[in-house]
């Protein structure tokens, strides 16, 4: 008996660490997964973020002998210049820009 219950205990033992070891691999393997995809996520967002503020650049550009209001002018101007520094641009609220950062 005393063996039977030892090498019931002993099995035991060895699914729970079994399972305590597969947890943690698929845990690590989801975070990590997960991170990754943010990062890419994140990485897409500001390659088209700053895609789009060089083509509201171009566009200006290209039509600067258009009578612009110059708070339009200056907002464009602003947001290239956020991204010409290597941060990111992120919004304007009143006229006061927030930028994240991207330089490495």
């Amino acid at each position: 008996d005393a063996a039977w219950d030892a090498a019931g205990d002993a099995a035991w033992d060895a699914a729970r660490a079994a399972a305590r070891a597969a947890a943690r691999a698929a845990a690590g393997d989801a975070a990590w997964d997960a991170a990754w995809d943010a990062a890419g996520a994140a990485a897409w967002d500001a390659a088209g973020a700053a895609a789009w503020d060089a083509a509201l650049k171009a566009q200006y550009i290209i039509c600067s002998d258009l009578k612009f209001n110059q708070c339009h002018v200056d907002h464009v101007n602003a947001r290239w210049d956020v991204w010409s520094r290597g941060y990111g641009f992120y919004c304007d609220v009143d006229g006061k820009l927030f930028a994240y950062g991207v330089k490495k």
